[in-house]
């Protein structure tokens, strides 16, 4: 192929209804996570380590669930059937988010999270079943698929900010809900005919269990049933670190039995995208921080004041999905055009290469955190670290996914589409860990100085661990080229 596969008539039909319904989903999700840190400390008065704790358990939840909605959907319900139901507890999320008080947060939270679980993993492989094993189209359809994600990610923060300013802290999830209802609606008008969606294992959702219960029945129920636990969770953040631990292991656990089933080079395809996996947890830990430790410090610290006009803390978590849209075709292209000449670099070194963009945005960031005072450089360092972090994404998700898609065992894509996102999991602990240890709270009496030198150090710390794992994975990266390469 030597046209540009970003085309539209170059791609399947059905990837860009399944991305808009993607854009919506993280419409919602990005702007919870715009509005969670900042209406947790300045409307339910949450100290900064209470609400790093309930964007982590949050942020965690959202992308361990996926784990259970990838078996779920390998086992039981199909991608399509995984898909439709979390759409709708998502959009259900949405509404409970629209009534203040503090037990509708907990349950809108928690609907949210089932819903991703489901959602997530399998729209992505919807996506997947769309190209053959090795058709030159796939990284560019991911790409696609990335750009509508940041477009969501990109107006969420813009128009939650607007809502909030305007009309109150919860008006934004109104415009949520009806976003996925239309894209309900038009995943059911476009892809009611689709074969490729079929869900072979229907069969076993209407098998009696008791004589008027169903496996369709206990699954209904064991949604509710999971969706007052989270709410629980996410009330008593301390007991959520220990499960998510336990989830950790009973996953691996459960990988290496099931690899013992297949043939020597699926095992070590699986071992090379677990490994991929791994590192992705020290990226996005760090770009994470954008939602926690690095919005307050924008919030508190940062002179926003531009051109006479006090810019919206929430604007500046527009700046990465912005970059990502804006640069995605770019790398889309490069991408494509690298596999044409045979000179693709290998997911590891891609992985690589944004961890290291990860490392320097922070050491951007330290630079902004010394100028604090003076708007219109402390912003150009802003806006120049989100930009190597949207970069840095851009080596990592779409390639992942990709990878995972691509390389998988058949049997296994939803599973291992599930541990990915559980690595993000893992992320949004230690996010919420990370902000807790660069927290000011105890210099709250301090100078302005001393408040930034601290910043300043802890950014640079965060810094350097950061590029000392890029270039751990640049090391032994041919390794891990072997294993992803394992002829089948």
């Amino acid at each position: 192929m030597t046209t540009n596969t970003i085309h539209h008539k170059s791609q399947p039909a059905s990837l860009y209804t399944l991305s808009f319904a993607e854009g919506w989903d993280r419409f919602s999700y990005y702007g919870i996570q715009a509005w969670l840190v900042l209406y947790a400390t300045q409307m339910l008065l949450f100290s900064d380590k209470q609400a790093y704790e309930l964007y982590g358990a949050f942020t965690a939840l959202a992308f361990a669930m996926p784990v259970i909605g990838g078996l779920l959907a390998d086992r039981l319900l199909g991608f399509r059937h995984a898909v439709i139901v979390g759409a709708i507890l998502i959009t259900i999320g949405n509404i409970l988010l629209i009534f203040p008080g503090i037990e509708y947060l907990f349950l809108g939270l928690a609907s949210m999270v089932t819903g991703i679980g489901l959602f997530k993993p399998n729209n992505a492989n919807l996506i997947g079943v769309l190209y053959h094993n090795d058709d030159p189209r796939r990284d560019a359809g991911f790409s696609i698929l990335y750009i509508a994600m940041n477009i969501g990610a990109l107006l969420a923060p813009l128009v939650y900010g607007y809502t909030v300013r305007h009309h109150g802290w919860h008006y934004g999830f109104a415009i949520s809900a009806v976003g996925m209802l239309l894209a309900l609606g038009v995943f059911f008008y476009k892809e009611r005919n689709n074969e490729a969606h079929v869900n072979h294992q229907a069969g076993k959702l209407t098998k009696k269990v008791l004589s008027f219960i169903t496996v369709r029945h206990i699954f209904y129920f064991s949604i509710l049933v999971s969706i007052l636990i989270f709410a629980l969770l996410m009330q008593y953040t301390h007991l959520f670190g220990n499960l998510l631990t336990a989830v950790g292991i009973i996953t691996l656990l459960g990988l290496l039995l099931y690899s013992f089933k297949l043939t020597m080079p699926e095992r070590k395809r699986l071992l090379g995208l677990t490994i991929l996996c791994f590192f992705c947890i020290f990226f996005f830990a760090c770009s994470l921080q954008i939602f926690t430790s690095l919005t307050l410090f924008i919030e508190r610290e940062v002179n926003r004041n531009l051109f006479g006009i006090e810019l919206p803390t929430m604007a500046f978590l527009a700046l990465e999905p912005f970059f990502i849209v804006v640069a995605g075709p770019v790398l889309a292209f490069l991408w494509t055009r690298l596999a044409e000449r045979k000179k693709d670099p290998s997911p590891g070194l891609k992985v690589s290469l944004g961890l290291l963009l990860a490392g320097l945005s922070f050491a951007i960031y330290a630079l902004a955190a010394n100028n604090t005072e003076h708007a219109y450089m402390a912003i150009a360092y802003i806006v120049i670290a989100n930009f190597m972090l949207a970069v840095g994404e851009l080596c990592i998700s779409p390639v992942v996914i990709a990878a995972i898609t691509h390389l998988a065992p058949v049997q296994m894509r939803g599973t291992m589409m599930g541990v990915f996102f559980l690595a993000i999991a893992y992320s949004g602990y230690l996010a919420g860990a990370i902000a807790n240890l660069m927290r000011a709270e105890h210099l709250e009496n301090a100078s302005d100085i001393a408040l930034a030198v601290s910043y300043s150090n802890s950014l640079r710390e965060v810094c350097y661990i950061t590029i000392t794992i890029a270039c751990v994975l640049f090391v032994i990266n041919p390794l891990l080229k072997r294993l992803l390469q394992a002829k089948i």
